[in-house]
């Protein structure tokens, strides 16, 4: 399947009509929202979050991702991880939490419930260093932290890797990995009942979901 953003733009009418009428329920309800996108490595959640901003300005997005931080200390990536490495991620992660916090309406490409499923892989593979009592960390933090994001957007595997970067080294290479990956976000977003909503197609595709769910009449509670 090819890559998301390479097809026909959505109806641009559509869109803002989708936009001003979820600027007229946001002032009527002053509810305040942020979504969290979850998926694997490789699914297009930085390109869904960069277009969204685009379409609704008024959103914010933390300005450097969790791997940008994690690298710049100097640890290892993917196959390079540590435990190290992921009390580094699950910290970054925390600071993004307080970040989000302070602000109305917000869109992020990664939440806690990514964190578990990539230490769920990593612990199942020894060389790691992955602890028992590290998971149980990461468990505790997502269902303590995981009412912060009141619209959980899951994006599925839907093309193949076709580039890498220092921070993607031996992803595209490992498809199994996207795979479990995924498969354990499934697995973490059914065991414990947390609800969202599925987009899919191009990146443009995927924002016009998001939006449709924004403007339906009932407001998306967890």
């Amino acid at each position: 399947m090819s890559r998301p953003g390479k097809t026909k733009r959505v109806n641009r009418r559509n869109r803002k009509h989708y936009k001003e009428n979820i600027e007229v329920k946001r002032q009527e309800s002053k509810e305040i929202m942020r979504i969290g996108t979850v998926g694997s490595h490789g699914t297009g959640k930085s390109s869904l979050v960069k277009e969204f901003i685009n379409v609704c300005p008024g959103y914010y997005t933390p300005l450097k991702e969790e791997s940008r931080i994690v690298a710049s200390r100097g640890l290892g990536l993917n196959f390079k991880t540590t435990l190290e490495t992921q009390e580094a991620f699950l910290e970054a992660m925390l600071e993004m939490l307080a970040d989000i916090s302070n602000k109305e309406n917000t869109i992020t490409s990664r939440t806690l419930v990514d964190l578990l499923a990539y230490n769920q892989y990593f612990y199942n593979r020894p060389k790691y260093g992955i602890t028992k009592k590290f998971i149980e960390k990461c468990q505790k933090v997502m269902l303590q932290q995981r009412s912060i994001w009141n619209l959980y957007v899951y994006v599925p595997i839907e093309f193949s890797i076709e580039t890498e970067d220092e921070f993607r080294v031996g992803q595209k290479a490992d498809k199994q990995y996207q795979q479990e990956v995924d498969t354990h976000i499934l697995t973490t977003l059914n065991q414990y009942e947390i609800p969202h909503i599925i987009v899919r197609g191009t990146v443009q595709e995927r924002v016009e979901q998001i939006l449709e769910r924004l403007n339906e009449k009932n407001s998306y509670k967890i």
